[in-house]
């Protein structure tokens, strides 16, 4: 096997691969798109695994910038990692990482993240290589009964630009580690992906002055929660409620990773939190240097100053 970058492929067996996978539509405009917003997109996009003109393996691969207590690291995020079903058990997956660490290392990048879960094969197979399990994704909800009016001082509004959520965020992130360095494109990015069907984006105003933020999806008489970034987590209640007085949902689910000052707010607004979920998130040193639990220390995971969010997923 032969390993090619996504200029060198067929795109259309590429396109098909991650429709078999995914049921994500790859085309080259989309390619295209990504690269002209999201600059931390690697320069060749992804890589693949070629035997006889057939495409069996993908990964793609991006660099980001991160906060440790040491300062800023760029990590690299192996996303859309996938094998065409002819191709299972042929090590293809395994040649694809080694390769994305090579070219992580070469670019002087230490860490690599990946997104997962549990419950698929490749969990087993990111162990193997040398992934950690880092931090757990969580679930928390919520089901209405009657909505009695908004009895809080906090209005929503859908009426936003890409400005006000940098604003927030920059606030809310002042002393966090993690994810925090956003560009201020950030919600131009998650769209171009089309990897997560955002259709709720709005802001929260307390006296006039912007105290936070929703991304989410809408769903019937469901409304997903993927990130609701409040600088002070005790907004966190008033915006929940603003939420359910504009939308009068029957389900209301929060997407988190563990944040204890989002969890009890959660916990005191009446939510029921599943804790964990299967999804999680891997870590590996690619230099082999740092056991697991030091890297969870320098990012501030156990004291609350880590930031993540299935928004910063690939």
């Amino acid at each position: 096997m032969k390993i090619f970058e996504y200029s060198k492929v067929d795109w259309q067996q590429v396109l098909e691969l991650n429709l078999t996978s995914f049921n994500w539509y790859l085309t080259p405009s989309l390619v295209s798109n990504i690269f002209n917003v999201d600059k931390r997109v690697a320069q060749y996009f992804a890589i693949y695994g070629v035997e006889n003109g057939e495409v069996l393996g993908q990964v793609g691969i991006l660099i980001d910038n991160t906060k440790t207590i040491n300062g800023y690291e760029r990590i690299g995020y192996l996303w859309a990692l996938c094998t065409k079903p002819s191709a299972f058990r042929k090590r293809v997956a395994t040649r694809l990482i080694e390769e994305a660490h090579l070219r992580l290392l070469a670019d002087g990048v230490r860490y690599s993240f990946i997104g997962t879960q549990r419950s698929l094969i490749a969990y087993d197979l990111f162990k193997k290589i040398g992934y950690s399990d880092f931090i757990n994704s969580n679930l928390a909800l919520k089901n209405y009964e009657k909505h009695e009016i908004n009895k809080t001082d906090v209005s929503f509004s859908t009426e936003y630009d890409e400005e006000m959520i940098f604003e927030i965020f920059s606030r809310y992130s002042q002393n966090m580690l993690g994810f925090i360095c956003r560009p201020s494109n950030f919600i131009s990015i998650r769209k171009v992906w089309a990897w997560m069907p955002i259709n709720l984006i709005g802001v929260f105003q307390k006296k006039n002055k912007l105290i936070g933020y929703v991304l989410g999806i809408k769903e019937g008489k469901t409304i997903k929660i993927k990130e609701l970034c409040c600088p002070i987590p005790e907004d966190i209640y008033g915006c929940i409620k603003a939420l359910e007085f504009e939308f009068k949902p029957e389900h209301i689910v929060f997407d988190f990773i563990s944040r204890y000052s989002i969890i009890n707010n959660l916990i005191n607004d009446g939510f029921r939190c599943i804790n964990p979920t299967l999804s999680l998130y891997m870590i590996k040193d690619l230099k082999a240097i740092q056991e697991i639990d030091h890297t969870q220390y320098i990012y501030g995971i156990g004291n609350d100053k880590f930031h993540m969010t299935s928004i910063d997923d690939y």
